[in-house]
């Protein structure tokens, strides 16, 4: 099977890297810019997906290119890029995609209205990667998980249960991964991106990943700021109680689900994944929070607690 992988970012090249290790002719798309750094990249990996964690140190030589085409004859095309990169990608699948099945490895607010102009149903389906950290360069330092937490997804947008997406499952698993097939991909995704939208302003409004985790009342308020995001999500006819863990998020207590935040969030590859990606993608982190914050304005629900984040999050990521 021929693979390729746009974006050469922390998930895309991860990915890659894992995927071509368990014996698949993986090539990674990269910008004709970073063609040159990315033809050796310096790895540093916690491998979680085991019971005993592993650190891995190697050097990966991907195949590396800055153009395809229909011709290439590609059969999955896996697409990892940022929130800010998609409209740029989207016109070039259309044209050069051919008969590959595309996976989007992407949490985005509406996202099948930003697909779908440009790609059939029938031509993508959707996933969530259990892949975190920073990239800089031709350095890579992640960490791989395969958890209840952080699961590796799939699923297609209209809940079936289709061979393709099998066939992916089967790939990433060979490839050492527990791949969860979901018939509420989309519903996952949103509720997902409330969480991450909620961390956020959570984590910036206690001025730091250390302090959020030490503070209880930071945690509190993110949880009953995201609660008001399912509320949105609710609204666009996306039932939380259809996924998990955010189900979960919604109906446990708060004290409990105040203790096991803290307790995850104290651990270090917890905060330097946070750490990165706020670090990383401000763009996107940005955009994310603002995505929430007008649909739910657009609609009149009462989110007191998310607009809480607002000025804290507009500083921020303004200084």
């Amino acid at each position: 099977m021929k693979i390729l992988v746009i974006g050469a970012g922390v998930i895309g090249t991860a990915y890659a890297w894992v995927i071509h290790e368990a014996g698949y002719d993986v090539t990674l798309y990269v910008r004709p810019h970073k063609l040159e750094a990315m033809r050796e990249v310096h790895i540093s990996c916690l491998d979680k997906r085991r019971k005993k964690p592993v650190q891995i140190n190697t050097i990966y030589r991907p195949k590396v290119t800055d153009q395809f085409t229909s011709a290439d004859g590609y059969d999955l095309i896996l697409v990892c890029v940022k929130y800010n990169q998609l409209e740029s990608v989207l016109p070039m699948l259309a044209e050069a995609a051919g008969e590959a099945d595309i996976l989007f490895f992407q949490n985005m607010w509406e996202i099948r209205k930003k697909i779908e102009p440009y790609l059939r149903a029938s031509q993508y389906f959707l996933g969530f990667p259990s892949v975190g950290g920073g990239k800089t360069e031709n350095r890579l330092d992640c960490f791989l998980e395969s958890s209840f937490a952080v699961p590796n997804l799939l699923g297609e947008v209209n809940g079936e249960i289709t061979p393709r997406v099998k066939a992916a499952a089967a790939i990433f698993k060979q490839a050492g991964f527990k791949p969860v097939v979901s018939k509420y991909m989309t519903t996952w995704l949103t509720t997902h991106y409330v969480w991450a939208a909620s961390f956020l302003g959570g984590v910036v409004k206690a001025g730091s990943v250390e302090e959020f985790s030490r503070n209880p009342v930071f945690i509190k308020e993110t949880y009953l700021a995201m609660r008001e995001g399912f509320r949105v999500c609710r609204q666009k006819g996306f039932e939380v109680k259809k996924v998990a863990p955010q189900s979960l998020y919604d109906t446990l207590p708060l004290f409990l689900l105040t203790m096991v935040t803290r307790k995850m969030f104290q651990q270090e590859e917890m905060q330097n994944m946070l750490k990165a990606h706020i670090a990383h993608s401000p763009d996107e982190m940005l955009g994310m929070y603002y995505d929430v914050l007008n649909d739910g304005q657009a609609k009149n629900i009462e989110i007191p607690y998310y607009i809480g984040f607002k000025d804290h999050i507009d500083k921020y990521f303004t200084q």
